[in-house]
């Protein structure tokens, strides 16, 4: 498996504001491309073995400053493996032992961060079946298996942190996807997909299972991503489903009442939930077939 990573050329700093008489803002760094120079991008290649196994294997990477030395490092999610990629000095060199010795088999995605308010970054990584980790940091980008999540065996894709509640701790979604079947080469949808986890923070480093808190008509439906907006303008934490098979479940809305997660009317749309096309967030989600 090859990774690209790219990253933006060089550019000048955007010129100072003045303090007196007030002056608006100054305009971004980067903000006009001409400032940017000729190549914008520097291409560095990471060597890898390619794989024809399933496309929903390494369907992401994690990229955070892991051991807190100032540059980014990279977690590479795949088939086979997990791969930590430590920068150093420009150069990536994976590092074999940051990750516990577990089974990283049909790694399908991953998340980062600082759940335990200990200052650096902690890691998620989902899969497709088998169990999905919680890897603690210690500080340095060495990581331990303290078994915070409950073990479901769940076609995981992408995991997404967020303060669902708003208790101040940070809580975690795990999107479940799930296994169609194959009929004379076609992939065929005949059953409902794994269902989603949901999963607070409780204060204390540890997590409790809150997946029934999603209303039944929010799990199973083969899901890419849980995306976190406020929809309804109502200050609560709203979930976005982005969900495969659309003929099966297209993507859903699931509105926070009462600590719990309702589906939202089919039919009703985002500009239901936005009566004066305000200036609030906007959503756009694509499945597999369709447009929503």
């Amino acid at each position: 498996m090859r990774f690209l990573f790219l990253a933006f050329g060089a550019c000048t700093d955007a010129p100072p504001a003045t303090s007196s008489p007030p002056a608006p803002p100054p305009p971004p760094a980067c903000g006009d491309p001409s400032l940017r120079d000729e190549t914008s991008w520097d291409e560095i290649e990471i060597p890898g073995e390619g794989t024809d196994d399933r496309r929903f294997f390494g369907s992401g990477v994690v990229v955070a400053d892991f051991d807190g030395d100032g540059d980014l490092d990279i977690v590479a999610p795949g088939p086979t493996s997990a791969r930590y990629l430590r920068d150093d000095g420009g150069r990536f060199t994976e590092d074999p032992t940051a990750l516990p010795e577990l089974d990283y088999s049909h790694a399908a995605g991953g998340a980062t961060a600082d759940f335990d308010g200990d200052g650096d970054f902690d890691l998620v990584i989902t899969r497709w079946g088998g169990g999905d980790y919680l890897l603690v940091n210690d500080g340095s980008g060495r990581f331990t298996d303290e078994h915070l999540l409950p073990w479901v065996d769940r076609h995981s894709q992408s995991a997404t942190w967020g303060d669902f509640n708003l208790d101040g701790n940070l809580d975690l979604a795990i999107a479940g996807h799930g296994e169609a079947e194959a009929i004379d080469g076609e992939l065929v949808v005949t059953h409902p997909g794994d269902p989603d986890g949901l999963y607070f923070g409780d204060g204390k480093g540890g997590f409790v299972d809150e997946s029934d808190r999603l209303a039944r008509g929010l799990h199973s439906g083969y899901t890419y991503v849980i995306g976190v907006s406020d929809l309804d303008h109502d200050g609560l934490p709203d979930f976005v489903f982005t969900n495969d098979y659309p003929q099966w479940r297209p993507g859903m809305a699931g509105l926070q009442r009462d600590g719990q997660w309702v589906l939202a009317p089919r039919g009703a749309g985002f500009d239901d939930y936005d009566p004066g096309h305000s200036a609030g967030q906007d959503v756009v989600a694509r499945s597999r077939g369709t447009r929503e």
